[in-house]
């Protein structure tokens, strides 16, 4: 479903990937698990085409939810209305509210970005990720900053709706990456594989 092939991406000079090769198969659960400034978040940006590599092959077998690191709500829109824009029908709004629930929002729906917590907003931000319900979910760093408790009913909302999916979970938490991923790959600088 997914297939990296050679992929090489620098900025300015500095190599962030260096001739990555990675395949992951429909319906496969995989972790990268990598220090920070390794290209984790540029990879996941390659993949989602939001970037172009300078050199090597990205093949990617159906359509994404993309799950950013950095929460990013429409500012102008409440809760609900950012959960309903990608829905599509008269019951976007319905659909958009029962999704808040899954995410424990209840009773926050008509609040806006800038109203909420970090917290708040990070679960409205997956909540909408999940409604978009594609094939593949790319997830980057999902749930910084959630306590114990948010993490550990998130975790298992994510492993439920995400049961037939691909996932791509990037994420500095090794437990994390063991609940909802049954493969974890380590890499170093330049996105090469690490001998941890």
């Amino acid at each position: 479903m997914i297939r990296v092939e050679g992929l090489k991406k620098s900025y300015d000079g500095t190599v962030v990937i260096d001739g990555l090769d990675l395949a992951i198969g429909k319906g496969e659960k995989t972790a990268i698990l990598a220090p920070s400034g390794c290209g984790k978040t540029t990879l996941l940006r390659l993949l989602a085409g939001f970037e172009k590599p300078d050199a090597g092959r990205v093949t990617v077998d159906g359509k994404a939810a993309f799950l950013f690191q950095e929460v990013r709500l429409f500012p102008d829109f409440d809760v609900l209305e950012n959960v309903a824009a990608v829905l599509d029908g008269k019951d976007a709004k319905k659909n958009a509210a029962a999704w808040l629930v899954r995410v424990g929002l209840s009773g926050a729906e008509h609040k806006y970005p800038d109203e909420l917590s970090g917290g708040m907003a990070q679960r409205a931000a997956l909540a909408r990720a999940l409604a978009l319900d594609r094939p593949i979910l790319y997830m980057d760093e999902p749930f910084k900053g959630l306590d114990a408790g948010s993490k550990s009913a998130l975790y298992a909302l994510v492993k439920e709706v995400c049961a037939e999916k691909t996932l791509l979970l990037v994420t500095h938490d090794e437990e994390e990456a063991r609940i909802l991923c049954q493969r974890i790959l380590r890499f170093g600088p330049g996105m090469l594989p690490s001998g941890e």
